[in-house]
Formats: C-alpha cells, sequence, structure tokens
C-alpha cells in the first residue's frame, strides 16, 4: 500500500502542522543519535505532527508530551492527547520532555515515536496499531533516498555494506529497532495485509488480539487464493477479504462468548489445581 494511504490520526478534528520531508544529503552513513533531553515549555503551535504516523488513540501514560528537537523544528513523538487537552483549557504553551537531534531524519523520527508504544513506554497499544505502525516505517525506509546503514541492520552484508536485497535490509532493521524476531514483523505484516482502512480502524476500536488474527490466517490465504485465481481486481480484494475478516471476528466473539456461558453451567466451582499442574505446563 502507498504511504499516501495511511491516514494520519486525528482526535477531535485537531491536526498538528504537517512536517515537511527532509532527507538529509548523508554521503557517509551514520548512526542518529539524540545529543540531549530537557524538559522545557513549548508553544504548542511550535510542535508539529510526523507526517504521515499514526499516533496512538490510546492516552499516553506519560506525564508530558515527548517532543524531539531538529535543526528542522520541534516534532511530537508522543503525547497528543496531552496536547490536545492543553489546547482545550485555553492554554498556549505545554510542558514537553524535548530529546534533541543534531540532524532531521523522518524515518529516525518515526521510530522513535512508534518505539513508546511497540515496546511499551507511552502506554498501551492495540496489536493492529502495531501492524499500522510497522507498515508505515516499512514503507518509508523502502521508499527514502537514505542509506539504510544509518539505521543499523544485521544480515549477510556485501561489499558495499548492504545485505543485497532493500527490503529485506528494512525487516532487519524494523527486528533491531523492535527487539522482534522476523516472525514478528511478518505476522504484522501479513495480519494487516489486504484490510480497508474501515476494517483498521474497526479492529482497531475492538482492540482485537494477535490471537484472532493467527487463528484464521489460514481461511484467509485460502480466500486470497481463490479471489485471484477468479481473477478478481486488485482494487477489489481489500473489500472481500475485509469483510470476511470483520464477519470472522464476530463469530469468533460469540463463539467464545458461548463456551464461556457453557463453562460456567457446567463448572460452576472451579477445579482444584493438581499438584503437578505447573510442572507439566513447563515441559
Amino acid at each position: 500500500m502507498e504511504l499516501a494511504e495511511v491516514k494520519v490520526n486525528v482526535v477531535d478534528n485537531h491536526v498538528l502542522q504537517d512536517s515537511p520531508v527532509v532527507l538529509p544529503d548523508t554521503q557517509e552513513p551514520t548512526q542518529i543519535r539524540s545529543i540531549g533531553f530537557i524538559t522545557e515549555t513549548l508553544p504548542i503551535k511550535h510542535i508539529q505532527n510526523l507526517r504521515g504516523f499514526m499516533y496512538s488513540k490510546y492516552r499516553t501514560d506519560l506525564d508530558r508530551p515527548h517532543v524531539a528537537r531538529t535543526p528542522e523544528g520541534e516534532f511530537l513523538l508522543d503525547g497528543l492527547d496531552l496536547v490536545i487537552d492543553a489546547e482545550k483549557d485555553g492554554n498556549r504553551t505545554i510542558t514537553s520532555d524535548v530529546e534533541s537531534f543534531d540532524v532531521h531524519c523522518e524515518p529516525e523520527l518515526c521510530f522513535r515515536a512508534a518505539g513508546s508504544r511497540m515496546k511499551p513506554r507511552g502506554g498501551h497499544a492495540p496489536y493492529m496499531e502495531k501492524c499500522v505502525t510497522v507498515r508505515f516505517l516499512l514503507n518509508m525506509l523502502l521508499s527514502t533516498d537514505e542509506n539504510l546503514q544509518i539505521f543499523g541492520h544485521g544480515g549477510k552484508r556485501s561489499s558495499d555494506g548492504s545485505a543485497g536485497n532493500r527490503e529485506d535490509d528494512a525487516r532487519q532493521i524494523l527486528c533491531k529497532k523492535f527487539n522482534n524476531n522476523r516472525d514478528t514483523i511478518n505476522s504484522y505484516l501479513s495480519h494487516i495485509a489486504y484490510l480497508h482502512e474501515e476494517a483498521i480502524e474497526y479492529f482497531i476500536e475492538q482492540d482485537v488480539n494477535k490471537a484472532f488474527f493467527d487463528d484464521v490466517r489460514k481461511e484467509k490465504t485460502n480466500l486470497l487464493n481463490r479471489l485471484i485465481g477468479e481473477k478478481v481486481g486488485d482494487d477489489q480484494l481489500p473489500n472481500q477479504i475485509s469483510d470476511f475478516m470483520i464477519q470472522a471476528y464476530e463469530e469468533y466473539v460469540k463463539v467464545r462468548k458461548e463456551g464461556k456461558k457453557k463453562g460456567k453451567k457446567t463448572n460452576p466451582q472451579q477445579a482444584e489445581p493438581s499438584p503437578n499442574a505447573d510442572q507439566s505446563q513447563n515441559t
């Protein structure tokens, strides 16, 4: 999916100023690191959002907004809800935790923003929000003119320092940034594939967990293969896959609720655990 299709998160019709896309002219790849951290009061109108990045709909656990300062300005990493609350209260400034960088690099700032929820520091993020973030960052890495070495990646390197496949390198970067294995990153990308925007919003609102997507993975793949075999147009695939996934989730919830009701009727009292229960589960 093209980057333009990833919606900027809007809360109460508030959209922070879009940041310009600036790609530093870096001849020698160098790691991007923060050079300082300070708490200070910022004018709200100076805080820009990261273009195309979907900020979490869940409130942050942070006490103050986390803002990055680069040569291009101040950019929100987490705490959109705090900024909106301050504006509603009539405030023109907000006390923020400001992290400084000596260069401006949009992908790196997005990694920092995503890390607050992917490796929870800022608070909970629904599983589908994580899928959106991983897909967005992968697309950003594939579209940037930056040398991917500045973000760090593993894998077998060729003589020019790359693994020889840009998408492979990009996925490896995601693994290292979020301390995930390759299967986890691939699952994020697979589970969001062929879902339209309304379905994505639905699964975020329902806070659907990974277990559901794993349970219906085979059925989704079979449906996709059948639709492709029937030469269904690419523009129609998301509609049919999304409808199937939403119906499957509604059935999934229904079955789980019925199972819980039956469990209460047939097992009114919880059975005593066996002395070796813990040991048997760990073998």
